[in-house]
């Protein structure tokens, strides 16, 4: 069926720039990456921040019961 099953491997660019440049999208491609990347970065900052904030409140209430 297939002869060349790992043909999907090679890329179909000629260099790296042409990579880059994703046929003249690149900023675009590039830029969206980039702003998904933040916001993923700061989504995971955030929700460490509400933990600790969470677990600091919890364990002074514990030890208020005490």
């Amino acid at each position: 069926m297939h002869d060349n099953w790992l043909g999907w491997f090679t890329p179909w660019w000629p260099d790296f720039a042409s990579f880059l440049r994703m046929g003249r999208h690149g900023l675009y491609v590039w830029a969206s990456v980039a702003l998904t990347v933040a916001a993923l970065w700061l989504e995971w900052a955030l929700l460490r921040r509400r933990g600790a904030k969470l677990n600091q409140m919890t364990n002074e209430g514990l030890e208020s019961d005490r």
